[in-house]
């Protein structure tokens, strides 16, 4: 009995063993290489675009993929698309009753261009790079009368495209071997954004 229990528990100590053998190794798997892809889902906070107009703080949410396609030395470069949709909305009381809001949304389709430098450090991405792209706008004004919900009017909505772009310089950790926790600064479409990247 006891040579059994003595028998499994070996068993179980060279299993786990083994198995601290190996994660260094795991953990040693770089987050981008050439061929690898993330895909990553962020949320965070935008741009109003409109200077003080923007008094509401402006959301932003984003899916990207990033992809290897090159290496030189310890620094990958990734190439892939980014969707971006963002909403400000600025609100004006001209009396007691009524209200005026502004809303801006913002759709964007961009490109990411980015290089991911390797310090070695287990799970660890780091990089930084510009994402060209068009930036989708809409705009409505509506007066909202607190005397009578008839009374309430969209007062004027238009729409447009722009050329537009954004620098950007994140890292991204990795929490298993196919997720990752990323947070970017940048300038242009948001300027902080956390997600979660799938990584395969």
């Amino acid at each position: 009995m006891r040579f059994s229990y003595l028998k499994s528990s070996l068993s179980g100590l060279l299993v786990l063993l083994a198995m601290l053998g190996t994660s260094p190794q795991i953990q040693a798997q770089k987050l981008m290489d050439k061929g690898s892809k993330a895909l990553g889902f962020g949320m965070g906070l935008g741009y109003s675009y409109y200077g003080s107009y923007g008094v509401s703080t402006p959301w932003f949410l984003r899916a990207h993929l990033d992809i290897g396609v090159g290496e030189l030395g310890p620094t990958v470069f990734s190439v892939g698309p980014m969707l971006g949709f963002g909403q400000t909305t600025y609100r004006w009381r001209p009396n007691r009753r009524d209200e005026i809001r502004w809303t801006w949304t913002n759709t964007v389709i961009a490109a990411r261009l980015a290089l991911h430098y390797d310090f070695e450090v287990p799970r660890l991405d780091t990089y930084f790079g510009f994402a060209p792209g068009v930036r989708i706008e809409t705009f409505r004004s509506r007066w909202v009368s607190g005397k009578d919900p008839l009374y309430d009017d969209s007062v004027y909505d238009y729409g447009g495209a722009y050329p537009a772009g954004a620098f950007f310089l994140g890292a991204a950790y990795g929490l298993t071997d196919q997720i990752s926790l990323f947070g970017e600064f940048g300038f242009g479409y948001s300027w902080a954004n956390i997600g979660l990247q799938i990584h395969f």
